[in-house]
């Protein structure tokens, strides 16, 4: 055996005594063979033992005391989470390699789910980095790296200022980028941000330009070979000599003497410090929109705006004072003006109530309506008889009327009353005639009354045939429209609550915004005219109780104490008029709309364009219903048995619950659709399931797979294969 040699051969020899000293030699040769240090290896070599194969003799993991982790390592195109722990056999010390970035990970601790790993090198050949960006550090804030030294590039993005890559010192001279000579550069570094110090070199230039701040006093040139150089917030404390040219931005201050500047574009503002006397001199007359204005050409446009304005009215503030601080004067005045009378003449929507005042220089009336003057009234008056008294000087014709209230006569031209002339002819004859003649006025009184009752019952048959015919009305703030329109429909419009007709023209008002106007009459008292038999109290009229003017002279009576109008056909004077008086009297008709919805019972009978719910069925017939939008609806049924007629509904789609299936209607029959299960794949039946995965057809009962077709037409079946003629 390697690494031992007998040393008691001649003392152990079969049949001869065994004592202690040689068992003890030969006993203490195998322990130094064995023993850890100088005991014998298996290194294969000369003297030695063989190598031990650790994959045939060795079981478990390689423990710690013998150079191992007490762990299994890993080879994975992952990196390591806390999950891979001590429940999957890694512990302390367990190597983790992922070949696919080249990183190489340590455990740390094994604990079940709050493992770490570290990493120890992440090098992929070329270059060290982290698994995931500005996640690694380089050294901490206690513990630090002495020397730093590159050949190449610094780029560094995770500090703000070079001055943090030097821990003793605040100067760049301790830095060496790219050893001796001018190689080597620094970049997308900020210098100086927080402690800045000089930069000292021959030439300091920037490729694509300078930002931020430049501070301090810049020695020697600032050349830019090519292109432009923007600085802002410049600070000259001496004098800037030679030409400065190209684009100057930001501020330009010169603390003592004067600057001269040519073609100069400001961008931002330009303070002129109204604590100083400085201001801008020498402009010229503006001529351009965007050009400087001088004080002369302000005053001279100032002046000119004033126009020799009075005092009080010469500036903005005045103005607005005096048009009542109104922004919408124009509008204000506008509207004004329109609830006013021109003097061109108008029509008037209300009363005018002249208090004290007269209406002068009207002229001499010829309409009935006409307002009238004294000297026609006055005219009028003197061709009537006085209630006080008057001298006749023509006939008076009492047109079958009679004259009452007569006294008895007692001068020969007196006028003789019925009892005198009785009492003087006794005549009963006499008397029975003025009886008769009694009754015949009071037969055409009653005549007249029925015809005045006629006419009554004929103007509101009128008006009801007109409004039986009228089968289409709206209420709308905007014109209906549509085919449906016709002649003759009414549309009541809420905005300015005017009812209008519909003609070929479109809508148009039906009357007046009150009431339409029915009947016009005028009479003159005493001469009988129609219906009219002389009264001066009673005048026949066709109207709505109450809807009517009376005219006396030319002049409206007071409805409410000049007369009485409730009988609708017939207006009662309260003092009588005098014969030759002029009557009129303008009757209305008010409208009669058919029945109607209120808008609360039309939104509660019919759909809204916003949406509605409906109590009962919709039959749309052989129409279509459109829509770009979704039609939501649930078409289930309980069982097969409740499904309605096949060839009725045909294309039509339901679900039947205790099928759990669907079915489309179609050639008079409901044909169950093909559905898929939980998991994508398509039932047949209420055994069989085709799936796909991975190119491949499954077929699948009772949820185990029987069958598998392949996208290359492999066919691999559980069971038997068997070919048969024909199959049942």
């Amino acid at each position: 055996m390697a690494g031992y040699t007998r040393q008691s051969v001649s003392q152990i020899i079969n049949g001869a005594d065994i004592t202690a000293p040689p068992l003890n030699a030969e006993f203490n040769q195998l322990l130094a063979a064995f023993e850890a240090t100088t005991g014998h290896g298996h290194t294969g070599a000369t003297g030695d033992a063989p190598q031990i194969p650790l994959a045939t003799s060795v079981s478990g993991f390689l423990q710690a005391a013998n150079g191992g982790s007490g762990g299994k390592n890993n080879f994975s195109t992952s990196n390591p989470t806390i999950t891979n722990d001590t429940t999957q056999s890694y512990a302390v010390g367990s190597l983790w390699i992922n070949t696919s970035t080249k990183k190489i990970f340590i455990c740390a601790s094994a604990t079940a789910s709050a493992a770490e790993w570290h990493e120890v090198v992440a090098n992929t050949g070329t270059s060290i980095t982290p698994t995931v960006t500005n996640t690694v550090d380089i050294g901490s804030s206690s513990l630090k790296y002495k020397d730093l030294h590159l050949a190449g590039n610094a780029n560094v993005a995770g500090i703000s200022t070079l001055a943090q890559l030097n821990s003793t010192t605040s100067t760049l001279g301790s830095v060496t980028v790219g050893g001796s000579g001018s190689n080597g550069s620094i970049n997308g570094v900020v210098i100086g941000s927080t402690n800045p110090t000089a930069i000292s070199g021959t030439t300091v230039s920037a490729s694509s330009g300078f930002t931020g701040d430049l501070t301090g006093n810049v020695a020697g040139n600032l050349t830019a070979s090519s292109g432009t150089s923007t600085f802002n917030n410049v600070a000259i404390n001496g004098t800037l000599t030679g030409n400065l040219t190209g684009g100057i931005t930001g501020n330009v201050t010169a603390t003592t003497g004067s600057s001269t500047f040519n073609d100069v574009t400001i961008n931002g503002t330009l303070n002129m410090d109204a604590g100083t006397t400085g201001t801008i001199t020498n402009l010229t007359t503006p001529t351009n929109t965007n050009d400087a204005a001088t004080k002369g050409y302000v005053d001279t446009q100032v002046t000119n705006l004033l126009d020799s304005a009075p005092a009080t009215l010469n500036t903005l503030n005045e103005l607005a004072a005096a048009l009542g601080d109104d922004a919408n004067f124009s509008t204000t005045i506008t509207n004004s003006i329109a609830t006013k009378l021109p003097l061109a003449g108008g029509t008037m929507t209300g009363a005018i109530d002249m208090g004290s005042q007269k209406i002068t220089t009207t002229s001499t009336p010829t309409n009935t309506a006409d307002v009238t003057n004294k000297s026609y009234v006055d005219t009028q008056r003197d061709t009537r008889v006085a209630k006080t008294g008057d001298t006749m000087s023509g006939v008076l014709n009492m047109n079958s009327n009679t004259v009452s209230n007569l006294p008895t006569p007692s001068a020969t031209g007196d006028a003789a009353n019925k009892a005198y002339v009785d009492s003087v002819a006794g005549s009963a004859s006499a008397a029975a005639s003025s009886a008769t003649a009694s009754a015949n006025s009071a037969a055409a009184a009653l005549a007249s009354e029925q015809n005045a009752a006629t006419s009554a019952t004929t103007a509101q048959s009128a008006i009801t045939a007109s409004q039986n015919f009228l089968d289409t009305y709206f209420v709308s703030a905007t014109a209906p429209s549509g085919s449906n329109l016709s002649i003759g429909d009414l549309w009541f419009d809420t905005a300015s609550n005017i009812m209008k007709v519909y003609g070929s023209g479109g809508f148009q008002s039906a009357g007046s915004s009150v009431n339409g106007t029915a009947e016009r009459k005028d009479y003159v008292v005493g001469t009988s005219s129609g219906s009219y038999t002389g009264s001066t109290t009673v005048f026949p009229a066709t109207y709505d109780p109450t809807f009517c003017d009376v005219f006396m002279n030319g002049l409206r009576l007071d409805p409410a104490s000049d007369f009485t109008a409730t009988n609708g056909t017939s207006v009662t004077l309260a003092s009588a008029a005098a014969t030759g008086d002029s009557v009129g009297i303008v009757s209305y008709g008010t409208f009669s709309l058919a029945t109607h919805y209120t808008q609360t019972q039309s939104d509660a009978r019919y759909a809204q364009l916003t949406g509605a719910t409906f109590t009962g069925d919709i039959d749309m017939g052989s129409n279509d219903i459109t829509t770009t939008g979704k039609v939501l609806y649930s078409n289930l049924y309980s069982q097969l048995s409740d499904l309605p007629s096949a060839s009725t509904y045909h294309g039509a789609f339901v679900h039947v619950h205790n099928t759990g299936r669907f079915y489309g209607s179609h050639a008079g029959q409901w044909i169950p659709l093909v559905q898929e299960d939980g998991s994508g794949g398509v039932k047949l039946g209420d055994n069989w399931t085709v799936t796909e995965s991975g190119g491949s057809l499954y077929f699948s009962t009772g949820g185990t797979n029987k069958m598998k077709l392949d996208a290359s037409g492999n066919l691999d079946v559980v069971g038997s294969v068997n070919s048969n003629a024909t199959i049942t």
